[in-house]
């Protein structure tokens, strides 16, 4: 077993919550090469897709015709499942006023833009912010001097191999080296 994290077919799945055309076009083309973007218009869709699927990033509009940006960020950062999925707000209706900014800050938010923004500083916030996550996953799932998947870890994918084992055949081997186990 190995404790690299495998991306998907496109990389990591970004969660784009806009029912602005304009303002998704923009997303998509400045990420489409890199990530599969999976598009939510209004807060429940983006909701019920983070059920089906958990993306690995999500970035929203502040203005959505059923809530805000906001509030989806709050429920995001209330439920332990999604708590720490990086989340990014995009402000295109321009809010000169840092109120805005400094309260979706405080409630969780790893980074606020101004539309338009510049598709190069959108390709660098997302990798960024996709890069402390995989450090922080790695980190929870590992040993720190070993680098080897702690206990929780390891019974997952000992059952993931239980389970994809086609004729239930399986061997485990356990080495007690100088007493280090």
């Amino acid at each position: 077993m190995t404790t690299e994290i495998r991306d998907t077919e496109k990389h990591e799945i970004i969660l784009l919550v806009t029912d602005n055309d304009h303002l998704a076009l923009q997303v998509i083309q400045a990420l489409e090469n890199n990530y599969h973007i999976s598009r939510a218009r209004n807060y429940a869709e983006a909701l019920s897709r983070m059920t089906f699927r958990l993306p690995n990033l999500v970035i929203t509009d502040t203005d959505l015709p059923d809530r805000t940006g906001l509030d989806l960020l709050r429920t995001i950062r209330n439920s332990i499942k999604t708590k720490l999925v990086p989340f990014i707000l995009i402000d295109r209706l321009q809010d000169q006023s840092p109120k805005a900014r400094i309260e979706a800050l405080d409630f969780g938010a790893d980074d606020y833009l101004l539309s338009p923004f510049q598709p190069e500083e959108l390709k660098a916030v997302v990798q960024s912010k996709l890069n402390k996550f995989k450090e922080f996953y790695l980190l929870s799932i590992t040993d720190e001097l070993t680098r080897l998947y702690n206990r929780r870890e390891f019974m997952k994918k000992f059952q993931d191999e239980i389970s994809n084992c086609p004729d239930r055949t399986l061997s485990v081997a356990i080495l007690d080296i100088d007493y280090f186990k």
